[in-house]
C-alpha cells in the first residue's frame, strides 16, 4: 500500500488554514488593526485563530477547520471592541457584542471538544453558573459602573448564552464532517462544471466586446445615463446582466443592431445553460455510479 507523502499532507494542511483565515481577515484584522495597531493583543488573537483552525483541521478535516476558523475570528472581532474600550470608559455600547462573542466561543468549544467532554453533569453546570455570577457582578458593578440590577443579571445572562452556544456547537459538530462524505462527488463535478462555466463566461465576454465596439462606433446605440464615458468593463457588466436575464435597466440598448445582439446573447446563454447542464448531468451520472461502486 502506498504511504501518503507527509510533505503533501502538511502542505494541504497549511493551505487549508490560509483559506480558512481569509474570511476572518475582514472581520478580525481590520478592527484589531484599527483599534490597537500592531500590539501584542492583536498578534495573540490572530495566532489563536490560526491555532484553533489548524487544530480543527488535524482533528476533523478541512471542513471543521474552515468552520472553526470563521467562528473564532468572528468571536474575537466582536469581543475586542469591548476590551479595547474598557480603559477609556466608552465600553458600554459593546455589551451586546461581548454577549454574542461569549456564545460564539462556547460554540467553538462545542465544535472542538471531544463528545465525552460535552456532557456536563448537573454539578458542573451549577459550578459554571456560580462562576459566571461571581465574576459578572463585581465586573459589572465595580469595573463597568453598571446598575445593581444589570450587574446581578450579567452573570446569568452570560451563562445562558454560554450554554446555548455550547449546545449549538455540539449539534453542528457532525455537519462539517459530512462534507468529507460527499467530497469525491464534488471533485468529480469540478472538471465538467469548470468547462461549462468557461463556455458561459466566454459567451458573455465575446458579447461584451461587441457591445463596447458598437457603442464606440455609435454612442446612440445605448443609453448610459450615469456614465459619461463608459469603459469595456461597464459593457462587460451589462453583458453578464443580459446573459443572466436579470435586466437591471441601467444600460439600455436602443439601436436595432444593439437589441439584436442582446437577443442573440440571451438565446445563446439560455440555450447553453440547457444543453450544457444536460451534458454535465449525463457525464456525472456515470461518474457518480462509478464512485458509489468503489466505496
Amino acid at each position: 500500500m502506498k504511504q501518503p507523502n507527509t510533505l503533501v499532507i502538511w502542505s494541504k494542511a497549511w493551505l487549508t488554514v490560509v483559506l480558512a483565515i481569509l474570511p476572518i481577515v475582514a472581520v478580525v484584522v481590520g478592527p484589531l488593526a484599527f483599534a490597537i495597531g500592531g500590539s501584542i493583543c492583536a498578534t495573540v488573537a490572530i495566532v489563536m485563530s490560526f491555532s484553533l483552525t489548524f487544530h480543527a483541521y488535524i482533528e476533523s478535516g478541512w471542513p471543521s477547520g474552515v468552520v472553526s476558523g470563521i467562528v473564532s475570528g468572528l468571536a474575537t472581532a466582536l469581543a475586542y471592541p469591548f476590551i479595547s474600550h474598557v480603559g477609556s470608559g466608552d465600553y458600554q455600547p459593546y455589551f451586546f457584542s461581548l454577549l454574542i462573542s461569549c456564545g460564539l466561543f462556547a460554540m467553538l468549544t462545542g465544535l472542538l471538544a471531544p463528545a465525552r467532554a460535552l456532557r456536563p453533569t448537573f454539578t458542573e453546570v451549577c459550578r459554571l453558573l456560580l462562576i459566571f455570577i461571581a465574576l459578572g457582578f463585581p465586573v459589572g458593578y465595580f469595573l463597568l459602573k453598571a446598575t445593581l440590577a444589570v450587574s446581578l443579571l450579567l452573570g446569568p445572562a452570560y451563562s445562558v448564552v454560554y450554554f446555548l452556544g455550547l449546545y449549538v456547537g455540539k449539534c453542528i459538530k457532525p455537519i462539517p464532517a459530512r462534507i468529507l462524505d460527499i467530497w469525491p462527488y464534488l471533485k468529480a463535478m469540478a472538471a465538467p462544471l469548470s468547462g461549462f462555466s468557461f463556455v458561459y463566461f466566454s459567451i458573455a465576454t465575446v458579447f461584451a466586446t461587441y457591445f463596447w465596439a458598437l457603442y464606440s462606433a455609435d454612442s446612440a446605440s445605448f443609453t448610459v445615463p450615469s456614465l459619461s464615458t463608459p469603459s469595456f468593463f461597464d459593457f462587460f457588466y451589462f453583458s453578464f446582466v443580459t446573459i443572466a436575464t436579470v435586466g437591471y435597466g441601467d444600460i439600455v440598448p436602443l439601436s436595432p443592431l444593439a437589441r439584436g445582439l442582446v437577443v442573440a446573447e440571451v438565446v445563446l446563454g439560455v440555450g447553453w445553460i440547457t444543453v450544457g447542464f444536460a451534458a454535465v448531468l449525463a457525464f456525472l451520472q456515470k461518474r457518480f455510479h462509478q464512485i458509489s461502486r468503489s466505496e
